[in-house]
């Protein structure tokens, strides 16, 4: 079906939901609806629409939810819908082509609530375009070409609770860019090119609770970068170039942050100071899948009963701790790296009966002697005819990387 016959909806003024979804409409005639006085639900989605303009959506006063997604628009020109939709409250254009919003484009739908953009091609927006839109809880622009968030672009979206940023191409989040949208509940920046974050950057979100920065290119947190975050549960930076958490003020300000996921970065250093003051709230950490180094810095991990994905955590480094535990490696009792040392290390091996696995799901052959062990010893005893070495053993050098390993195997 192409077009919709002028007569079709005459005397059916009782029609509250219309949906004329996915029927390669090309054309809707001028005064198609006007009949449909009482209509509050319309979708148009999935057809082949061009344009759409007041004209189509004649006398329509009591639209509240109009779904245009999955068509062939273009753009949003001045005033395109008129001024008759006084109470619409959703507003689907996602999967269409738009890449132009004229500045006056949706000035007129005063009552919005939701707004839908996604998988767009628009790459900027014009300052002050939501102006008159400060009803708005929910702006979604997933999918689109911007590279940067202007000064002012969420300029009067007082009430704004979700904004959807994630798979665009954005760089950075210069200072005070939220500030405007101090309402926020979710932020959705994953997917993105930020290579930065500086101290500021969320500034005045002080009831987000959840903040999705995974699949970035951040290398490192700025101390204090997350400080006015007072109401966070949850934050991920999976995906990520972070190569060390060992700031003590990375993290200060978060008061009921729940969940944190730094899977898949390159983390090598990392020291229990940054979660330290977040015990009280802190349910789970994820650290899996990292080039973790395991020295006696890691031995806070031992105590730390809120890491998940215990299997995925393992040692990358030194190499005789290859694909060991990282949660139980760490001890009280710390040894140099020594080839006399090396030897009693037989502990903490993930499926330590057999080739151990890498972070990537490979396996490798380990050159580790086997032990005999009757019971879980902190002293290993071996078979070779080297010495052995046990927790008592003298540092020779205080530069010397030094490993731990009184802890239980775990088979």
């Amino acid at each position: 079906m192409k077009t919709v016959p002028m007569d079709t909806f005459d005397n059916i003024v009782n029609l509250r939901i219309l949906y004329l979804d996915w029927n390669d409409l090309q054309v809707i005639p001028d005064r198609t609806f006007s009949q449909l006085t009482r209509l509050h639900t319309l979708s148009l989605a999935g057809n082949s629409l061009t344009e759409i303009d007041s004209e189509k959506l004649y006398n329509l006063d009591e639209l509240e939810t109009l779904y245009l997604d999955h068509n062939r628009f273009t753009s949003i020109e001045q005033n395109w819908l008129g001024d008759n939709l006084l109470k619409l409250k959703n507003l689907y254009l996602g999967y269409n082509e738009i890449d132009y919003i004229h500045p006056a484009g949706i000035r007129e739908l005063r009552n919005l609530v939701h707004l839908s953009l996604e998988q767009n091609l628009i790459s900027d927006f014009s300052v002050g375009l939501f102006d008159t839109n400060n009803d708005i809880q929910t702006l979604v622009l997933s999918h689109n070409l911007l590279t940067k968030i202007e000064q002012g672009m969420l300029r009067s979206l007082w009430n704004l609770e979700y904004l959807h940023l994630d798979n665009n191409l954005i760089r950075e989040i210069p200072f005070n860019t939220f500030r405007e949208v101090s309402q926020l509940l979710r932020l959705f920046l994953h997917n993105n090119q930020i290579e930065s974050l500086v101290r500021g950057s969320f500034d005045q979100l002080r009831v987000l609770q959840d903040l999705d920065l995974s699949n970035n290119s951040i290398p490192a947190l700025a101390d204090y970068g997350f400080e006015y975050l007072k109401g966070l549960y949850t934050l991920n930076l999976q995906n990520n170039n972070l190569q060390s958490l060992t700031s003590s003020r990375i993290f200060d300000g978060l008061q009921k942050v729940k969940k944190m996921v730094f899977s898949n970065n390159d983390l090598m250093s990392v020291s229990g100071d940054p979660f330290e003051d977040l015990s009280a709230t802190l349910e789970s950490v994820d650290l899996s899948f990292n080039p973790l180094s395991c020295d006696c810095n890691l031995e806070w991990l031992r105590g730390f009963d809120v890491l998940v994905r215990l299997d995925e955590t393992v040692c990358s480094r030194p190499e005789v701790l290859e694909n060991y535990l990282a949660v139980c490696f760490p001890a009280s009792v710390c040894v140099p790296n020594t080839q006399e040392s090396n030897k009693t290390i037989d502990t903490c091996r993930v499926n330590p009966m057999s080739t151990p696995r890498t972070p990537g799901g490979a396996t490798t052959t380990s050159s580790t002697p086997s032990t005999t062990s009757a019971s879980p010893s902190p002293t290993t005893t071996t078979t070779e005819s080297a010495p052995t070495t046990t927790s008592s053993t003298k540092k020779t050098t205080p530069t010397t990387t030094q490993v731990c390993y009184d802890h239980p195997r775990i088979d």
